[in-house]
């Protein structure tokens, strides 16, 4: 709406200016249809044109900022208006015999009425740059009802209408550009004074633009249809001055009735929201920008245990623990900005003392305007989710530490079936039947396999126990290292590994290594017949940073996409491929870990990509 508006006082301010230079040709190539067009005996004095345009320049100066060179351009334009208008009616109070004529007989009266008009325009500009809406608007209305007078005046063809205190007429092309003056002034500050109740909400402003033209336009045209019947001896007066009654009467009555049925639309609406808003198991809680609940449903009730009557007019901080008293002027602060607070978890009281594990999301309340004028917050009881999650970390945690015991303390005997598996090997191979040695070579293979798998769960298991803390990660570095640690694989393969400018992430620089080291290697592994060529790449979106490992090796169905990703699932047979299949899962737990995600993308015999994404470095 305020985009309408300026757009709609700029036009208003430059047909003005236009008009004026027009008054002024007028005069200058003598050209009097130019200063009244054609319209009663007054013309648009030169004085007029000048003052006019002075007020548009004051108009302009007003809207644009509040700067000094601004501020100085209005008060000398409004000055001199006033100063022009307050010398024309001094003239006019002292009967002087050229009274009005202040540039010269040549060159037009200022009347008046216009007079008065512009010293109320100048008034009004003036006020509403020192903040004073309510001065301003009424100053501009008092011009707007002079110069509608005046209109109304040529349109009936009653000369008092055009005329102040008996003296000459305002022109009315004066009065026209007194009006779009008046309209524009009025536009100045929308947020602030009279427009304010129009630009509140959506009621006030349907109602305006329902009410607003037929207020305006009806009594004009019924009037002037019976003034015109009248004049010309078709109808009596007294019949006249009946049919524009009860024409009036139909016409507002028919506006009323349009008008209740659209608020009653709007009132059904908003009947529905505060049904949704009293219905929900969440407190809904308005309050202004201090603080002080305007507002309290169903929910709230039920959460914090305090009835509408007692919570409104109270202020948030009565929920809030002394321990957190902070937060609400941290939350206030945002609204200030208009900014959202989005799934806040914190702890709120309830009446009785009790604390409650609550998710918080703020909004500001906006009028059309765009003007804040307070906050609505929802509270949403997420006490369960709490404790299942309490519950689930105790159990991740009690599951870690079970597999860490488990697999850290079958090491040992594990070391010593293998070693007296291998001693069996060395010592007895070739002195018993050919069956025996095949025996004593499976027990020996299965015992490193064993060892090999108990050492990978140890590691699966270290990823959430052992894991650091996050800090500034320099990828590109991390990369470089797993590249010097993976070069002689790359030697005897003839591969390559190349890497585009990498950003920094927070997270475990360990963990990290360990990720870029296990895609890397798997894009070495799983190679075709050309030698291998990776590529690491990322794109920073937003709060994250996505990373690509791609490759052009054997690749795999894409049906496979989520088994890859589980402990100890294998695509091919061992016999082809060296490894106990936890690489990925451990990728993917590391990857999780830092609160990101990790996928595939591939086609067999067209290489694989790996897309994982991390916390970006802010």
């Amino acid at each position: 709406m305020d985009a309408m508006l300026a757009l709609t006082r700029r036009g208003m301010a430059g047909v003005v200016a236009l008009y004026s230079g027009v008054a002024l040709a007028g005069w200058i190539f003598r050209l009097p249809a130019l200063t009244s067009f054609g319209v009663g005996a007054a013309q648009t004095s030169l004085a007029t044109a000048a003052c006019a345009i002075l007020l548009v320049i004051a108009v302009i100066a007003q809207e644009q900022d509040n700067r000094a060179g601004r501020r100085f351009a209005r008060t000398i334009g409004c000055g001199l208006v006033a100063a022009i208008s307050l010398v024309a009616m001094g003239q006019y109070a002292l009967d002087l015999k050229d009274a009005g004529y202040l540039m010269g007989p040549t060159m037009g009266r200022y009347s008046p009425a216009t007079a008065v008009s512009f010293l109320f325009l100048s008034g009004a500009v003036y006020a509403i740059g020192s903040h004073r809406h309510y001065l301003g608007a009424s100053l501009a209305v008092g011009a707007l009802t002079i110069s509608g007078s005046a209109i109304i005046g040529y349109a009936y063809d009653v000369a008092a209408l055009t005329q102040v205190l008996g003296f000459s007429a305002m022109a009315f092309p004066t009065a026209l550009v007194v009006t779009l003056l008046a309209l524009a002034i009025l536009m100045l500050d929308p947020k602030r004074g009279w427009l304010r109740h129009i630009a509140m909400g959506p009621q006030a402003r349907s109602a305006f633009q329902l009410m607003m033209p037929v207020a305006v336009i009806a009594p004009f045209a019924i009037g002037g249809l019976a003034n015109w019947l009248v004049g010309a001896g078709l109808v009596g007066t007294s019949f006249g001055f009946a049919a524009v009654a009860v024409i009036m009467i139909i016409t507002l009555g028919a506006m009323v009735v349009v008008t209740s049925a659209q608020l009653g639309r709007i009132n059904r609406t908003e009947a529905r929201l505060v049904a949704i808003v009293e219905s929900s198991d969440d407190a809904i809680i308005g309050k202004n920008l201090d603080g002080i609940i305007t507002s309290w449903n169903r929910g709230g009730e039920r959460l914090f245990g305090f009835t509408a009557r007692e919570a409104i007019g109270r202020p948030m901080q009565m929920l809030i623990p002394d321990e957190r008293a902070d937060e609400e002027a941290q939350i206030l602060a945002k609204i200030h900005r208009k900014e959202h607070v989005d799934h806040f978890e914190t702890v709120r009281r309830r009446k009785d003392g009790s604390m409650l594990d609550v998710s918080i999301t703020v909004s500001p309340i906006l009028l059309a305007s765009g003007t804040v004028i307070g906050a609505s917050s929802i509270i949403r009881d997420i006490s369960a989710r709490k404790l299942k999650d309490l519950e689930l970390e105790r159990s991740n945690a009690e599951l870690e530490q079970f597999a860490y015991v488990a697999s850290h303390d079958l090491q040992e005997p594990l070391r010593m079936v293998a070693n007296y598996v291998e001693l069996l090997s060395q010592r007895y191979t070739g002195q018993l039947d050919e069956r025996a040695d095949k025996f004593i070579h499976y027990a020996s293979d299965g015992a490193r396999r064993m060892q090999q798998l108990v050492s990978d769960l140890l590691a699966y298991s270290r990823v959430g126990s052992q894991g650091r803390p996050p800090v500034r990660v320099e990828t590109n570095a991390v990369v470089d290292r797993v590249v010097h640690t993976l070069q002689r694989r790359l030697e005897e393969c003839g591969g390559a590994i190349e890497r585009d400018e990498l950003p920094r992430v927070l997270g475990d620089e360990v963990q990290l290594t360990q990720l870029f080291q296990n895609l890397v290697g798997n894009a070495l592994k799983f190679r075709g017949d050309e030698p291998p060529r990776v590529r690491v790449h990322a794109e920073v979106e937003g709060r994250q940073v996505r990373f690509a490992v791609s490759d052009n090796g054997i690749g795999m169905e894409m049906r496979f996409a989520e088994r890859i990703f589980q402990m100890f699932q294998r695509l091919h047979e061992r016999s082809a491929f060296e490894g106990s299949g936890i690489g990925l899962a451990i990728s993917k737990r590391i990857v999780e870990r830092h609160g990101g995600s990790i996928w595939v993308e591939s086609e067999p015999g067209a290489g694989t990509t790996f897309f994982f994404t991390l916390p970006a470095d802010q």
